[in-house]
């Protein structure tokens, strides 16, 4: 009895396009017996058996493989009889063929009131192989298999020559006759082969043998190396991994390995112990665990340190609850978006922050402002992320933001919601971390540098589109500048020309973004009464709280009325430029104003040296620096105002003998009243302990060279005091000072 024995070794694969383009589709397909269902992922989720289209072939369809690079969403399918079918999105030089067996594609779900949103790939083949080798090759069911597509060219299959494994190549070659495909042998394998991964830049791959030992085999020559790792001459797993990825980690190539035991690979490095899924996104390794959470790593950071013997647990990846049982299934590099597949089947997209930043950074260091901003604006990730991210290259290319945005509505959308607070440092903290942070300090408050740059921007490019948002720009600085905005709209209604916006739908426009009083007291604030009418309308006030007011305030004489106006709205320093101008009969109130609102500094000048005003107004600030005890200061205002008695008595609190007793001159003081008042500040500089300035009032003013030698005395100052009798020569001083001493 003769027969033979296969053994067959199952694992689970999930067959998708490679993530790591932006083109990439995230084209995901399913094998059901002579039918292959396929979705791109990017564009619409449905989970099998629905599909966006099917290739339905005229055999069981046994393997399948996607392409890499910018053809990553085309994919080839091998069938039960040998031959292989091709789904392209872009034919190239492949040439139909015509044959009785046909497969074609089939467009699902478009009658059940659904639309296309995915373009759907032309069919070609199927192809017959011819080998061109020098043994038998295998024709068992399933003997072809790890298929991968490596080039636009050329196939790589393992299977098995006379017994032993092989790695194949089958060629794929364009004539005149059409398309044909020559399979030979690019190399001999030692064992069993358990998995094979493509290297990142296409030259290489990694296999995985049945043992977990790992071997680099080149595709220009087809040399087997030993895969290398670390002090070991070649990478083995601790167990064989039935998924095995190949990344770069700092500049180095990594080989991730997923084992049957949950085990998760950095070459022969386990970094998690309760993984269940991973795949490689961009500069992310994504990886889901037991504990039902989702792990965002980046590959240069993160990973490093878990490599170094950090535990996992404390990378700063910010992990994200998944439903339990959840397993990855792709993921889009363009948006940051995550499929998974739950237990029971279904499938779910999220959105990890890490990685929608990470998308976002993409796009603006591109200078891609108009895919970033509808990304943003899709979920709701706060407008200043586009300036905080890198301000600088934000600030020089404003006009490119600008066109590239397009819409006034959209440039509002972020105009609005400007703040000063750098959302990268603070919001987006956590999640910020695939950029090194720029710093960059604004010539000012951020808001209204941003703001007036763009206001620049539109006016130069079209005013009259971007007149709302010219607006805004406005009404969103730090100190609005609602006074600007309301003038604008009254050139716009008042100018002959034609507009897109209309003053009235310009004002309705402004009244959504501020209070309609503040508005009101703005426009009151312009002394434009039309401008006042005109907002008042639209605000919907009532005309009894305002119609006697304007009517009031528009029979006062101008300058008068400006004053009240701004009293009125409490901008004292603009009142009291206001009433400065309003003549002598109103000056009581500018007195008044000056002394409640403590504006003295601001009204000193405001009026002609040498009149009363002025002097009136020097004599209000010198009493108020009185109050607070600043005599000197004081002093000195009363001398400007010519109040000379009230500068003479701040001196003498200040202690400033030389100028009492130049004020007491000015004020022709006899010699008795000079003397007393000699006397009087002489004494409070002994008591201040100022003995030296005291005993020279008493020697120049009084004449008293015996409390000159006492004050000295008391002072302890000896020297002075022994100076002061020789140049006396009184000797008979000399006793009351040594007695004095004693």
């Amino acid at each position: 009895m003769k027969g033979r024995y296969f053994r067959y070794a199952w694992r689970w694969v999930t067959d998708g396009s490679e993530q790591s383009y932006s083109e990439s589709c995230a084209v995901v397909s399913v094998i059901d017996g002579d039918c292959v269902l396929s979705t791109p992922l990017k564009t619409m989720v449905v989970p099998p058996p629905m599909c966006a289209y099917k290739l339905r072939c005229y055999t069981q369809a046994n393997h399948l493989a996607f392409s890499h690079g910018y053809e990553c969403n085309d994919c080839f399918v091998v069938l039960e009889d040998g031959s292989i079918v091709f789904l392209l999105a872009n034919a190239g030089e492949f040439v139909k063929v015509d044959e009785d067996k046909k497969c074609e594609v089939q467009v699902e779900g478009i009658t059940n009131g659904f639309r296309l949103k995915s373009a759907i790939p032309e069919m070609f083949g199927p192809y017959r192989i011819e080998w061109d080798i020098g043994g038998r090759i295998s024709c068992d069911p399933l003997s072809l298999y790890h298929w991968m597509w490596i080039s636009r060219s050329c196939l790589l299959a393992v299977g098995h020559i006379d017994n032993i494994v092989a790695l194949l190549k089958v060629d794929i070659a364009h004539n005149k006759n059409g398309t044909s495909l020559q399979g030979s042998v690019l190399t001999y394998l030692e064992d069993a082969v358990h998995t094979i991964s493509l290297g990142e830049d296409r030259t290489f791959a990694c296999v995985q043998f049945s043992n977990g030992s790992c071997s680099k085999v080149s595709f220009e020559d087809g040399s087997v190396s030993f895969w290398p790792a670390g002090d070991e001459l070649q990478l083995q797993f601790p167990r064989p991994c039935h998924r095995v990825a190949i990344c770069k980690v700092l500049g180095e190539t990594r080989v991730l390995g997923l084992s049957d035991r949950f085990q998760l690979f950095v070459d022969d490095y386990v970094v998690c112990e309760n993984c269940t899924s991973f795949i490689v996104h961009g500069k992310f390794l994504l990886l889901t665990t037991h504990t039902h959470v989702l792990r965002c790593l980046l590959l240069d950071f993160d990973l490093p340190q878990v490599l170094e013997g950090r535990n996992l647990h404390a990378a700063e990846d910010s992990p994200r609850q998944l439903e339990r049982g959840s397993l990855l299934v792709t993921s889009v590099v363009a948006d940051g978006r995550v499929v998974l597949q739950m237990p029971r089947g279904n499938l779910e997209t999220i959105y990890p922050r890490p990685l929608m930043l990470d998308a976002l950074c993409e796009y603006l260091d591109r200078l891609e402002y108009g895919q970033a901003f509808e990304l943003m604006k899709v979920h709701r990730i706060n407008f200043n992320f586009l300036c905080d991210h890198n301000a600088l290259a934000f600030l020089n290319n404003l006009q490119e933001f600008v066109l590239q945005v397009g819409e006034p509505s959209d440039i509002n959308l972020f105009l609005t919601e400007l703040t000063n607070e750098d959302v990268c440092t603070s919001m987006y903290a956590s999640a910020y971390r695939s950029r090194s942070l720029k710093v960059f300090k604004y010539d000012g408050p951020k808001v209204n540098v941003i703001c007036d740059s763009v206001c620049k921007v539109l006016e130069e490019l079209d005013k009259d589109k971007y007149f709302l948002s010219i607006l805004t720009c406005h009404a969103k600085k730090v100190v609005p500048e609602l006074d600007k905005a309301l003038l604008r709209i009254k050139a716009l209604k008042d100018s002959a020309v034609t507009n897109k916006v209309t003053a009235d739908d310009a004002l309705k426009y402004l009244l959504y973004l501020v209070d309609t009083s503040d508005l009101f007291n703005i426009a009151l604030g312009t002394y434009n009464f039309d401008l006042v009418l005109m907002v008042a309308e639209k605000s919907q006030k009532d005309p009894k709280e305002y119609v006697p007011f304007l009517n009031e305030l528009n029979q006062l004489e101008v300058n008068y009325r400006h004053y009240k106006i701004d009293m009125h709205l409490a901008r004292y320093e603009r009142a009291l430029q206001n009433v400065s101008l309003c003549g002598p009969e109103h000056f009581d109130e500018c007195i008044s104003l000056i002394k409640s609102q403590r504006l003295y500094t601001k009204a000193l000048y405001l009026f002609q040296e040498g009149s009363d005003q002025y002097k009136a107004v020097w004599e209000a600030y010198g009493d108020y620096l009185f109050q607070k005890k600043h005599f000197e200061e004081s002093g000195i205002v009363f001398q400007r105002s010519g109040k000379l008695e009230k500068a003479l008595t701040a001196f003498e609190l200040a202690l400033n003998w030389n100028l009492v007793l130049t004020m007491a001159c000015q004020l022709k003081y006899d010699d008795a009243k000079l003397c007393g008042l000699a006397k009087r500040v002489a004494d409070a500089l002994v008591l201040s302990r100022r003995h030296k300035e005291a005993a020279h009032i008493y020697e120049q003013f009084l004449n008293d060279q015996e409390e000159v030698v006492r004050i000295l005395a008391d002072a302890h100052l000896w020297e002075e005091a022994l100076s002061k009798i020789h140049s006396y020569k009184k000797s008979d001083l000399f006793d009351p000072f040594v007695g004095g001493s004693s």
